[in-house]
């Protein structure tokens, strides 16, 4: 057995009992073992778990109760607490306890169901029973859910009565009952959906010790949700799954990373870098670090705090800085025209920050500074400064680095709650992958390792009268491939033959008639589910019958809020069916829909790239698939412009200038007398800088930027502040 890269084995478990490796056992029946891997957290960051992100990073000083406090939830027929008490301190004395309930305590279900809305209601619940017990310094409270499927049942596991029995229970008085006319039989009372507006409503209004939630969702439509012949998602279901997604998180979108709470994914690889993407925007916000800059009184120079490892001495070459000029007006200073580098950034953004005089000089406060160590970027600070008109740094030594910046730490709490879809419609391996993204020191994926996935693209065609050759997409860590066929699509499936490769030619068949095929994949560790089927008609006795030929001419182009496929007419022709990828066109194509010569795509995110195949199917096969269309992207609003900076090129002109801005096709300029007043439209430029001409007397002037593109434009910058005179 070979460890995964960067893993070690640590032992078996069955049923949440570990086992020695080398000892003898005693055991009755059936007994699945599932090996457990341990490492790999601590020296890779990509490898990293939510668990692992957020361990230590936001804990207050030792013995103390600041830090990160985690709660899990499992959910599938029930909604299960698996951590006692329900709401750990994710520090040195339960990091290794919170692994352990994700690794063997949270596990795949017996019964089938999906109780995602009592998961979240019991988070709820628990989290406002407790929140006496929470440190003064609360600063965040979250829920975060995983799911792959639509939760039909939770109202009806409640019950208002405290003597209920059976599956039925209280939690918090609360009842949702269904009811119907026994004469029509007519729903004139829908529990699930007044369930869920109740649990959406309480995400929305209700507060922990003072602070409102932020309840984020994360799903993969699971197999349930597809057809079982086609393997296609209908747009009903879809609709649906997106719907309750987006019930079960916080209305809006994240301030911290712009997306929505509620997050659609396509496929289990994704899952990790998302939870770590929510793990880092909820980790901003719980160490709050305020460092004081000094600088000599040089208004016009601009300034660099460099941060590299010590001993590097060149400011053209530093990667991680603040920068910022130093303007004057009469006896104050203030620091305009900030810009970061190496994931910095302070509250402050681009300015001004108002200078107070200090002891060695003008002191500057960046407060909340995100990406900076208050040892060791203290001790590593370096100041340069490039007068006005020059090209070149110079380090002012004489400035102490060992006390500049000055540096104050305020730790602050978070209260999270995993609600974790654990239904029987999930794989081991899909369990397996949900534990990776929550804690990356330990994950089990079945007897030794993880059976493959099943076959994508598989694809049927008619050689000849008597036979027909079936072709798929190779499957990682398969070792062999089962084909089975059936006379008709729901029909029963009976093996036909394997293959060591991905095709095969099911010979000995009667002319003219439709085969329906299925293929699963194989390795040491088991057999996959079957794919979605495919079908092919043999040729007529007499030969002519055949698939299609591949569509030419497809194109997609975005059309406002859904991108629009088509194609040349294929002669022979039934209907075509499309397929999809997202983020690459050498990536793995998905279908979608069958079509007859167009297809609309709504369901499609702003932001990603998509690319799409077509294929022409008849009685006689499926041809194979088209050349690809795209990149077609649906683009989002861009982000605010930074990095305003405002200088005087020539006498009666002033010139304003910004860093470039992705996704952006031009640019509106406003201008104000007054760094706090309204804004009038200047101009619209098509480049990162403005010219605005005709100044004749000497004043403040304030400029502020945003970006445009079709999707519309940005909310406004911040200002950057000019003064003219002669």
């Amino acid at each position: 057995m070979t460890a995964p890269s960067g893993k070690t084995f640590n032992g078996w478990v069955s049923g949440g009992t570990p086992y020695a490796e080398g000892s003898s056992y005693t055991v009755t029946g059936n007994v699945t073992f599932t090996a457990q891997w341990t490492g790999g957290g601590g020296t890779d960051p990509d490898d990293r778990g939510f668990l692992d992100i957020l361990y230590g990073e936001a804990s207050g000083t030792t013995g103390s109760n600041e830090g990160v406090y985690v709660g899990i939830i499992s959910f599938a027929g029930d909604a299960t607490v698996i951590t006692s008490p329900p709401i750990l301190l994710n520090n040195a004395a339960n990091y290794n306890t919170l692994k352990s309930k994700i690794a063997n305590d949270y596990t795949r279900a017996t019964q089938g169901g999906t109780t995602m809305f009592l998961g979240v209601h019991r988070a709820l619940a628990d989290l406002k029973a407790n929140e006496t017990s929470y440190p003064a310094n609360l600063d965040t409270v979250s829920i975060i859910t995983f799911t792959d499927g639509l939760d039909n049942q939770s109202h009806g596991m409640l019950s208002n009565s405290a003597n209920s029995s059976g599956p039925n229970y209280q939690l918090e008085g609360q009842s949702f009952p269904t009811v119907v006319n026994e004469t029509t039989g007519e729903v004139t009372t829908d529990g699930l959906t007044n369930y869920i507006n109740y649990v959406k409503g309480q995400i929305a209004n209700r507060t922990i010790a003072g602070k409102t939630i932020k309840a984020y969702s994360v799903g993969i439509l699971g197999s349930d949700l597809k057809n079982p012949s086609t393997g296609i998602v209908s747009p009903d279901n879809q609709a649906l799954f997106n719907s309750r997604l987006e019930a079960a998180a916080t209305t809006g979108t994240d301030p911290v990373s712009g997306n929505p709470y509620f997050t659609q994914l396509s496929d289990f690889d994704q899952l990790k870098a998302t939870f770590r993407g929510i793990a880092e925007g909820l980790n901003v916000v719980y160490t709050n670090t305020t460092i004081t800059m000094t600088t000599t009184q040089n208004a016009g120079a601009r300034y660099r705090w460099t941060f590299d490892a010590a001993g590097k001495v060149d400011a053209e070459s530093s990667t991680r800085y603040i920068e910022a000029t130093l303007s004057s007006s009469g006896s104050e200073f203030r620091l305009v025209a900030i810009t970061y580098a190496g994931g910095i950034s302070a509250d402050q953004g681009s300015g001004p920050i108002i200078g107070t005089m200090g002891t060695e000089g003008l002191d500057f406060e960046f407060t909340n500074v995100q990406n900076y160590d208050s040892t060791v970027d203290r001790t590593n600070t370096q100041q340069w400064l490039r007068p006005a008109g020059s090209t070149t740094w110079n380090r002012e030594s004489e400035i102490n680095t060992t006390g500049v910046p000055n540096s104050t730490v305020e730790h602050k709490t978070a209260v999270i709650y995993l609600v974790l879809d654990a239904s029987t419609s999930l794989s081991e391996s899909e369990i397996a992958s949900i534990k990776a993204a929550i804690s990356s020191g330990s994950y089990s994926s079945g007897p030794g390792g993880s059976a493959p996935s099943a076959p994508t693209g598989v694809n049927a065609t008619a050689a000849s009268s008597s036979s027909i050759t079936v072709t798929w997409n190779t499957v990682s860590n398969a070792t062999g491939y089962t084909i089975y066929r059936s006379g008709s699509a729901s029909g029963n499936y009976s093996q036909v033959g394997t293959s060591s490769t991905t095709s095969y030619t099911n010979t000995g068949l009667q002319s003219d008639t439709t085969y329906y095929y299925k293929v699963s994949a194989t390795n040491a560790n088991g057999t996959s589910s079957q794919s979605a089927y495919t079908s092919a008609k043999t040729q007529g006795g007499g030969g002519g019958g055949q698939a299609p030929g591949a569509p030419t001419g497809v194109s997609a182009f975005e059309a406002g809020a859904y991108i629009f496929v088509q194609w040349n007419e294929v002669s022979g022709a039934e209907y075509y069916t499309v397929y999809r990828s997202e983020g690459s066109a050498a990536g793995h194509y998905q279908a979608v829909s069958d079509a007859d010569g167009s297809y609309t795509d709504w369901d499609i995110i702003p932001g990603i790239s998509y690319y799409y195949k077509v294929t022409a199917v008849n009685d006689y096969g499926e041809s194979v698939q088209s050349a690809s269309a795209g990149p077609v992207t649906i683009a989002t609003v861009p982000n605010v412009p930074t990095g305003l900076n405002a200088t005087s090129p020539r006498i009666g002109t002033i010139e304003v200038s910004w860093d470039s801005v992705s996704g952006a096709t031009s640019y509106n300029v406003y201008s104000s007398i007054s760094a706090n007043g309204e804004y009038s439209f200047l101009k619209t430029v098509f480049a990162p800088v403005c010219s605005d001409s005709g100044w004749i007397r000497e004043g403040y002037v304030y400029y502020k930027v945003t970006a445009i593109n079709s999707a519309g434009e940005s909310e406004k910058s911040s200002y950057v502040e000019y003064h003219y005179y002669f």
